[in-house]
């Protein structure tokens, strides 16, 4: 008989069982498939192992763990040491929630660091070797790589369907299948995009930034940055059929960019936006010291024209 926890007698009712149903709060479903692991799903949505399970079932026992994923799950392969149930795409049919775990949700607070660590990425590098005065108004063309923010360690970014469609379900909603879509044929590569997505995809790297740099509210830039109506990206005469293409490029971006900008400590986001104000050139150091006082509409005005300052300074022109 192949071995399975069931025969091998690892398999055990949890304790204390969930009730049947239970949902994790903030988790969204994802269908396991063929080559799935506990820890190949950590990685890619930016967790460990050990919480991932825990997030699902309340437990990291393995006997446990190994009855949820037979009578919840469905699971029905057992790893090749026979000594738990492996993920794969046929799932139990009869099972509670039928080939289904949860993924957490997206927290991009938790890669807010406010004082301590830096250098947490090449810009926060760049930063850290600027003297605390920099009084240079010229163009720095620091050349940061655009790549950096396609392999982001951040486990929502990682290229793949499911993926993808769980991200945007959070953050972007609207059109969450057809980017799924498209990030499962490479879109988000730079090289493999036409120049206007790429035009897009780095004005939503820049803008993104900035405001997690300043640490904005999400909320805010789902209210003045998250364009949902495609012809906001008719900007040069396209064929409309692109309009949802730059759409996707942009926001995605935006958010990738934003998390970017949230690795920065404080001193590192300080030289940021001072560099970055100084080079707009106009507000005065009034203005700036009332900045919670703005309007919404005239703090928009601001990351959009601080966003400019940053691409030209920090990301490559072509």
């Amino acid at each position: 008989m192949e071995r399975n926890p069931r025969t091998l007698g690892i398999e055990r009712p949890p304790v204390r069982p969930l009730p049947v149903g239970f949902k994790p709060a903030g988790g969204s479903p994802y269908s396991v498939q063929d080559g799935d692991s506990w820890v190949s799903l950590a990685g890619r949505w930016g967790v460990d192992a050990k919480s991932l399970i825990d997030f699902n079932f309340k437990t990291n026992d393995p006997a446990e763990v190994n009855w949820y994923l037979s009578h919840w799950t469905g699971c029905n392969q057992a790893t090749p040491d026979g000594f738990n149930w492996a993920f794969s795409a046929n799932a139990n049919p009869n099972s509670v929630n039928h080939g289904v775990i949860y993924r957490p949700p997206i927290d991009f607070d938790a890669d807010v660091i406010s004082a301590g660590p830096s250098g947490l990425n090449a810009l926060a590098r760049y930063l850290d070797g600027l003297p605390e005065e920099d009084e240079t108004l010229d163009w720095v063309h620091f050349g940061l790589d655009v790549f950096e923010f396609v392999h982001m360690a951040i486990g929502i970014f990682e290229i793949g369907e499911g993926t993808a469609a769980a991200f945007l379900v959070e953050v972007v909603g609207p059109f969450a299948a057809e980017l799924a879509v498209l990030l499962a044929i490479g879109v988000p590569y730079m090289q493999v995009i036409d120049e206007r997505k790429r035009e897009w995809a780095l004005r939503g790297i820049s803008e993104g930034t900035v405001m997690g740099a300043n640490r904005v509210p999400r909320q805010f830039i789902r209210s003045y940055f998250v364009h949902t109506d495609p012809n906001y990206f008719n900007d040069r005469g396209q064929n409309p059929e692109h309009y949802r293409e730059f759409q996707i490029a942009y926001t995605l971006y935006l958010w990738k960019g934003y998390a970017y900008g949230l690795q920065l400590n404080n001193p590192e986001r300080v030289k940021l936006m001072a560099r970055l104000i100084r080079q707009e050139g106009r507000w005065s150091d009034d203005e700036i010291h009332n900045f919670d006082s703005w309007s919404d509409r005239a703090k928009k005005d601001f990351y959009e024209r601080t966003g400019i300052q940053f691409h030209r300074s920090f990301l490559p022109p072509k």
